[in-house]
């Protein structure tokens, strides 16, 4: 698969609109994290457990959402195996 095409058919399930919804959400969290984890006395060290939470399923939400669009194209096309 020629590079040019795989980057146009990850723009074309709107994968780039996911990861920066997801990078968006992520950056705010953390950031919420930081500001409230210490007032309520919770170790520094949680702070940087939370961000790997919320950080470790980015890829796997990206994969997601190309499968559901592949998946919608098929079902709506009508070539979906029965």
């Amino acid at each position: 698969m020629n590079l040019k095409n795989f980057f146009a058919e990850l723009k074309r399930r709107n994968v780039y609109k996911v990861a920066i919804a997801y990078g968006v959400v992520a950056w705010l969290l953390i950031q919420v994290a930081t500001q409230v984890f210490p007032l309520i006395e919770i170790p520094p060290g949680a702070v940087v457990g939370f961000a790997l939470v919320v950080k470790l399923p980015f890829h796997g939400a990206c994969q997601h959402w190309g499968c559901v669009a592949r998946l919608t194209e098929k079902q709506l096309s009508g070539n979906m195996a029965k």
